[in-house]
């Protein structure tokens, strides 16, 4: 089941209610792992996995390895700009961190599930 929050809905979360409305834009600072910093404007609705491969077309900086970081937390791929707490009027800084780790398109799996076996699990009658 999946939920949908409208873009309405994700805006009256995010920005305070004296904000201007009209911001549509985001301006957002991309700073790479060798200290260049580069400035984009993206849409506020911009989902972070869009952002990453907007990177890859330009950087050539393959999406697989890319990490966001805002604030010192992660940005997962599903979320949006807008889904952050910023002022869109000064924008965001973007950490940007590569792991080569991820290079070949697959992420590993911390946990080592080779050992679960589906008849431990109870299972409930609907």
């Amino acid at each position: 089941m999946s939920v949908f929050v409208s873009k309405l809905d994700v805006s009256k979360l995010n920005r305070s209610s004296d904000s201007k409305e009209a911001s549509d834009e985001v301006k957002v600072t991309f700073e790479f792992p060798d200290g260049k910093k580069e400035t984009q404007n993206f849409a506020s609705e911009m989902p972070i996995a869009s952002l990453k491969l907007a990177l890859e077309t330009k950087h050539s900086i393959p999406y697989a390895t890319q990490e966001f970081y805002y604030q010192g937390k992660e940005m997962p791929d599903p979320m949006c700009l807008c889904d952050y707490d910023m002022d869109p009027s000064i924008g965001l800084t973007i950490v940007v961190k590569i792991n080569p780790d991820h290079a070949d398109g697959k992420v590993e799996d911390e946990h080592d599930d080779d050992d679960v076996n589906v008849e431990d699990f109870d299972y409930e009658d609907d």
